[in-house]
């Protein structure tokens, strides 16, 4: 199916070409009959130009149909894979990324971040208070790391946290059918500078950083949260942007694990740190919101047009 489409494709482009071709030509000896600049050959040849201009006509009518009848057809073998139920070899092909995962290590934490005053007491109070038995509850941790983290003032107020937004890859074309990769990120961060608080829609620039809140988690999960990161990489790509790197996060607020994927495509994955909730660990806080730092300051330093530079995150095999 997917020849055939290119063939009739093709031909439609050459009849339009022809038919282009022949207005301009039809155009011209208008203006020099109109002048009585015609010699005999060329009004023959433009009384037959309507006749022709219609039989090239019909054949483009009849090309656009093959087509939108064949593009019907694969959009009916269209099929969509959950972030949830994606497996490696779904990311692979459908994001067209290296999902042979490299392990993210030695990375530059900057020791001089230092979270908001009113952190600690808050977070504190948090574990205080919320039964860690439900997602629910896990998700007050990692929202107060994420609205401390974004709300700093080096970041202008450039950057916001969407809820629930959901994300869809264009359908790529695997063996036969059309496949794509759906779901919602429960958070994601991205440029929207400008946009009303108000605005339930995604800002025209894709978002950089998807984060899945976890109860528990096993390595379906962290799979989950490759997958959410791979759409982010592959709608960045099919946009044309530059710079696609893009940034997970999975964490059930005990175990947090951070993911990149380069501009090249390659996955790759931290090692899981650990953050003992409901305990008041303060080493283990401040790495953590080192880390999200980390991966925030690299989201809002990628901007839409400009080319990926030397990254100061340094990824070792």
């Amino acid at each position: 199916l997917p020849l055939t489409m290119d063939i009739d494709r093709q031909n439609l482009k050459e009849v339009e070409a022809k038919i282009e071709a022949l207005i301009k030509t039809q155009t011209k000896l208008k203006k020099k009959s109109n002048k009585g600049q015609l010699d005999d050959d060329e009004e023959i040849e433009l009384e037959g130009m309507n006749v022709l201009l219609q039989e090239l006509k019909d054949q483009q009518k009849y090309y656009r149909e093959l087509v939108r009848l064949s593009i019907q057809a694969l959009d009916q073998q269209e099929e969509s894979v959950t972030f949830k139920e994606a497996t490696a070899s779904d990311i692979a092909t459908i994001a067209d990324i290296n999902t042979v995962r490299e392990l993210w290590t030695d990375v530059l934490l900057d020791e001089t971040v230092i979270p908001s005053d009113s952190f600690f007491a808050q977070f504190q109070m948090n574990c205080s208070v919320w039964s860690m038995n439900l997602e629910a509850s896990r998700r007050t941790v990692l929202d107060l790391f994420l609205r401390d983290v974004v709300a700093r003032e080096e970041f202008r107020c450039k950057l916001r946290i969407f809820c629930e937004l959901p994300m869809t890859t264009a359908a790529r074309l695997v063996g036969t059918k059309r496949r794509k990769l759906t779901g919602k990120h429960d958070y994601t961060i991205g440029h929207a500078g400008g946009i009303d608080m108000n605005d339930y829609s995604a800002p025209p620039d894709s978002h950089i950083i998807a984060v899945e809140a976890k109860k528990a988690w096993d390595e379906a999960d962290v799979w989950q949260c490759i997958a959410e990161a791979a759409a982010l990489y592959r709608i960045r790509k099919d946009a044309g942007k530059h710079n696609c790197n893009v940034w997970g996060i999975c964490s059930n607020a005990s175990l947090w694990k951070f993911v990149h994927i380069d501009n090249d495509g390659q996955v790759w994955v931290s090692k899981d740190t650990c953050l003992e909730v409901p305990s008041f660990n303060k080493e283990q806080i401040l790495k953590v919101y080192r880390f999200v730092h980390h991966i925030v300051m690299a989201c809002f330093e990628t901007s839409p047009t400009t080319t990926p530079q030397q990254s100061s995150m340094s990824l070792a095999g």
